[in-house]
C-alpha cells in the first residue's frame, strides 16, 4: 500500500511539472506574438532604385523604421550614402529613401556595419521602438523580422533565438537567430518588439549570427543624418530616446516533454541503387471504410525522397510498405505498411479544423522517430512558392512581361540549344496554347516539370517552325559562402509550392517528411523541405488531408 502511494504521488508530482512547464511555454508565446504583432508592421524590404527610369537597380536588403521623421536603420555594406531606395513594407505600400550616413572603418569595412536611410515619400509610415544593446542578458530571448532573399517574398519571415554573446571581440552581438542573404540590415528585437540590434554577418554554423548593437546608432546619430561614408569613428553625440519598457525573459521556458510519439516513422528506400532516408507521418484510419485499402495506418511522406518499395522502421522492426499515391504537385506521396502500426495522428480528428490562422511566433515542434523533437517558430502565413530550382529547364530566356516571347539568350548545352532553337526566335505557342507575351511564356513554363516533354511552334523571319523538347532539371550553382555550408545543405525538391508556410526548425533534408504540431497538439502539416539555412518548409495540414481524401 505504502509503495502504491508513493508511485501515486511520484505521478502526480510528475504531472504538475508538466503542466508547470507547458504554462511557462504557453507564456512565452504568447508574448513572443505580442512582441511580433508590435514589431512587424515597420519591418521593411528594400533594393536600390533608379526613380528617373523607374527601375530596380541592385540587390535585396532588409531595415527597420524606427521614428516619426522616417529614419530607417539598416546595415552600411548595403547601402551607398546620397542614393536612393524603394522600400516596401509588409501592407504592401512603398515609399522612396535616400541613404544618409554609414560608417565602415578602413582597417576593417566589415565594422561596425552601421547606416541610416530616411524615407522621403510623405506618409504615416509605421515605426518600431529603439531598446537598449547595453541591456542585454547572456541567453535573452531575440525575434528576427527580415526578408530572405532566396524566397523572395513580399512579407518578411519570423525567427526567434537567443544571444550567446552580449558583445564579442569584433563589438558585435552574437545570436541563434538564423540570418541568410537579404536579411542583411534586417532588425533583431527583443520580446517588447525593441531593436536591440540590426543583422550583420553570419558564419557556418547555424548559431553563428552577428547583429550591429542598436546602441552605435544612437551614439552616432548626429554624424549619421550627414550622407557621407565614415571610414573612422566619428564624433558621438547620443541621440535622445524615450525609455521603452522591457519585459522580463527569466520566467519563460520553451522545453517540455514530446506529446507526439507513434506519430513519426522513419522510411529506408533506394533510387536506382542510392539510399534514401526520409521521415514519414503515420495516420490512424480506423474505424473508416476506404475501397483501396484494408489497413488502420497510412503514412504521408515526402515523395522525392521515398522510392517504391520501401521499408518503413518502427524502433527496430522493419516494416514493408506499398506506395497508393503520389502528389506531384505537393510532393507528397502516401504509403500503407504491411502491419498496423501502434498510435498515429487521428485522421478523423484533425480534418475537423484545417482552416485554422496561421500566427507567426507559434512555437511548432516536429517529432522525430529516433532523437528529441526538432522545435522551432512559425515564421509566416502561407505563401506561393513558385519553381525556381525545380523547374522544367529549357534553357530559354526571354524579356520584360510584356514584351513579346522573343529568346533574348540561348544557354548553351541547354535543350533548347541541343534542338536548334535561336536567339531572336518569338514563341508563338507551347502545346497548342497560345503565347503573346513573355509574361505569358513565363507562366506557362512554372505548369511544366523536368522530363516533361513541350511542342513549341515557333517564328523565325517570317516563317513558322515546329519543335518539340524534352525539359532537363536546372543546372545547380555552387557558392563558397557560409548560407550555402549549413549542417545537411538543401532539399532536392525545394519550391515548385502554391501554399506552404516557413519555419525556422533546423531540418535536414533527410528528416522532412515527417508531421509538425503546436505546443497544443494541432497538426500543421508535413515538413516538406529544408530551403534555406533560415527557412524550412511546411505543406499546411488541409492540403495534406485532401491528399489522403482524394486518394483514399
Amino acid at each position: 500500500m505504502k509503495k502504491f502511494y508513493f508511485v501515486f504521488l511520484v505521478a502526480v508530482l510528475l504531472i504538475q511539472y508538466a503542466y508547470a512547464q507547458q504554462n511557462k511555454t504557453n507564456k512565452t508565446e504568447e508574448v513572443l506574438k505580442a512582441g511580433i504583432q508590435k514589431a512587424y508592421p515597420a519591418c521593411v524590404r528594400m533594393w536600390s532604385y533608379d526613380t528617373s527610369a523607374n527601375k530596380r537597380t541592385g540587390g535585396q536588403f532588409s531595415g527597420v523604421v524606427v521614428d516619426k521623421e522616417h529614419h530607417i536603420l539598416t546595415a552600411a555594406h548595403v547601402t551607398w550614402p546620397g542614393l536612393t531606395y524603394k522600400v516596401m513594407f509588409p501592407d504592401g505600400r512603398e515609399a522612396i529613401a535616400v541613404a544618409l550616413g554609414k560608417i565602415e572603418l578602413a582597417a576593417d569595412k566589415t565594422r561596425p556595419d552601421v547606416a541610416i536611410m530616411q524615407i522621403i515619400t510623405k506618409g504615416d509610415w509605421p515605426y518600431a521602438d529603439m531598446g537598449s544593446s547595453a541591456g542585454l542578458t547572456l541567453s535573452e530571448p531575440l525575434i528576427s523580422i527580415a526578408y530572405p532573399e532566396s524566397l523572395n517574398q513580399d512579407k518578411p519571415t519570423v525567427r526567434f533565438g537567443h544571444v550567446t554573446e552580449v558583445k564579442n571581440s569584433r563589438g558585435f552581438i552574437k545570436s541563434t537567430c538564423m540570418m541568410e542573404p537579404g536579411d542583411s540590415g534586417g532588425p533583431l528585437f527583443n520580446l517588447s518588439g525593441n531593436v536591440v540590434g540590426l543583422h550583420s554577418a553570419i558564419e557556418v554554423p547555424e548559431d553563428a549570427n552577428y547583429d550591429v548593437p542598436v546602441d552605435l546608432y544612437k551614439k552616432y546619430w548626429k554624424s549619421l543624418m550627414r550622407p557621407a561614408v565614415y571610414h573612422a569613428l566619428p564624433d558621438s553625440v547620443q541621440v535622445s530616446v524615450p525609455p521603452v519598457s522591457k519585459r522580463m525573459f527569466n520566467e519563460f521556458s520553451t522545453a517540455h516533454s514530446s506529446k507526439h510519439g507513434g506519430t513519426c516513422v522513419a522510411i529506408h528506400s533506394n533510387f536506382n541503387g542510392v539510399s534514401q532516408q526520409a521521415l514519414g507521418a503515420v495516420f490512424s484510419v480506423d474505424g473508416l471504410h476506404f475501397k483501396t485499402i484494408k489497413s488502420h495506418t497510412i503514412i504521408v511522406s515526402k515523395s522525392s525522397i521515398v522510392a517504391d518499395a520501401p521499408i518503413v522502421m518502427i524502433g527496430k522492426k522493419i516494416v514493408e510498405a506499398t506506395v497508393i499515391s503520389r502528389d506531384k504537385e505537393n510532393d507528397l506521396v502516401l504509403l500503407v505498411p504491411a502491419s498496423d502500426i501502434k498510435g498515429g495522428i487521428t485522421y478523423q480528428e484533425i480534418c475537423k479544423d484545417t482552416t485554422f490562422n496561421l500566427i507567426p511566433g507559434t512555437f511548432l515542434r516536429s517529432p522525430q522517430p529516433d532523437t528529441s523533437d526538432v522545435t522551432g517558430v512559425l515564421g509566416s502565413k502561407l505563401f506561393l512558392l513558385p519553381k525556381v530550382v525545380n523547374a522544367g529547364y529549357l534553357g530559354v530566356f526571354v524579356g520584360d512581361n510584356n514584351a513579346a516571347a522573343s529568346a533574348l539568350w540561348i544557354k548553351p548545352l541547354s535543350p533548347a540549344a541541343k534542338n536548334g532553337l535561336l536567339a531572336k526566335d518569338e514563341v508563338n505557342d507551347i502545346n497548342g496554347l497560345a503565347i503573346r507575351t513573355a509574361g505569358d511564356f513565363k507562366a506557362e513554363m512554372q505548369n511544366h516539370w523536368p522530363g516533361d516533354t513541350l511542342t513549341l511552334k515557333v517564328k523565325r523571319g517570317g516563317a513558322l517552325i515546329t519543335k518539340t523538347f524534352v525539359l532537363g532539371t536546372v543546372p545547380a550553382v555552387h557558392f563558397d559562402h557560409p548560407a550555402e555550408l549549413f549542417t545537411g545543405g538543401k532539399s532536392g525538391r525545394r519550391d515548385g509550392f502554391k501554399e506552404v508556410f516557413a519555419h525556422d526548425s533546423m531540418l535536414t533534408p533527410q528528416r522532412c517528411g515527417g508531421p509538425v504540431f503546436d505546443n497544443y497538439g494541432r497538426f500543421y502539416g508535413v515538413n516538406i523541405g529544408r530551403y534555406s539555412r533560415a527557412v524550412s518548409i511546411t505543406v499546411p495540414s488541409k492540403i495534406v488531408c485532401k491528399f489522403i481524401a482524394d486518394t483514399l
